[in-house]
């Protein structure tokens, strides 16, 4: 990853961060509130794409639990509000909880579905109706209206945590060495002594963990109708923020700001699903063209 790109991305996320705190003091409205969805969504679809491409890069392996940890993390916050008062458990002693809790969850399914890594669907699968299975225990009773009040100074807590993640991955090489290594030669790499199969352990967990932190992102998003492009979306660009991310991953952070402002501001400026997919085809060709080594960012 270039200097440039580095300090794009945190530019990026001291931007948001700055405007989120200053949104969070103005007068609730739809627009305000909209802004702020498709920040959401668009760090939702980031997430889910960085934490996939993890995993793949370090395993050739899709980690087809993402949708049942991302269920996870959707629904912790009302499993927790159900069963304690709102004010016993921050939020942020709550987030590193729950964290903590999918790392755990994470571990156990790596070591009985995944490991040894071999590209075996049914135990994708099987992962899959294990970790759905737990996330969806005790659900049918609860209310999801509620929700935690975050204080006003979460969006720096946030970036901080952001910056300070990515300049550590940025200047931690190795990380990054045994990802190269384990795509190009797998096997001269376990001859250098690499243990791919540690770094597949942390590369799994940190997946699921993303898409924990996605789910939760969900749960925040209440003016986001459901059905606000979705669908469309996920058919003609699902793929594109993993072909981007694959060339540059600040091309991905883009393409999910653009379709997060499409899948927010479609539905609150009545735009049918013309523009909807007509920005998913745009975004996937140049996603397409990134991964192909054709476009650079």
């Amino acid at each position: 990853m270039s200097g440039r790109t580095g300090s794009a991305i945190l530019i990026i996320i001291l931007l948001t961060a700055t405007l989120g705190g200053a949104w969070s003091l103005w007068p609730a409205n739809i627009w305000r509130s909209s802004m702020l969805d498709a920040i959401t969504v668009a760090s939702l679809v980031f997430l889910l794409a960085a934490g996939l491409i993890i995993f793949y890069g370090l395993s050739d392996l899709v980690n087809l639990t993402f949708p049942a940890f991302m269920l996870l993390g959707a629904t912790a916050p009302d499993v927790l509000l159900a069963h304690l008062p709102r004010d016993l458990i921050h939020p942020v002693a709550f987030t590193a909880i729950l964290l903590l809790a999918v790392g755990l969850i994470g571990i156990a399914v790596f070591a009985l579905f995944v490991h040894p890594l071999q590209p075996d669907v049914r135990r994708g699968t099987l992962a899959l109706l294990a970790v759905t299975i737990i996330a969806t225990v005790g659900l049918d009773d609860l209310d999801f209206e509620q929700a935690f009040i975050l204080p006003r100074w979460s969006p720096y807590a946030a970036a901080a945590l952001l910056g300070a993640g990515f300049l550590l991955f940025r200047n931690w090489r190795l990380p990054r060495l045994t990802m190269r290594a384990s795509q190009s030669n797998p096997e001269l790499a376990r001859m250098f002594g690499l243990r791919l199969g540690r770094f597949a352990l942390a590369g799994f967990v940190l997946s699921c963990v993303l898409a924990a932190l996605a789910g939760a992102l969900l749960h925040a998003t209440p003016s986001t109708a459901p059905h606000a492009g979705l669908s469309i979306v996920a058919i003609l660009g699902g793929m594109t923020f993993i072909s981007c991310g694959m060339r540059s991953m600040l091309l991905c952070a883009l393409t999910s700001l653009l379709f997060g402002a499409v899948f927010c501001f479609g539905e609150l400026l009545r735009v049918d699903g013309g523009l909807i997919a007509c920005s998913a085809l745009l975004v996937g060709a140049v996603g397409l063209g990134a991964a192909n080594g054709k476009v650079s960012v």
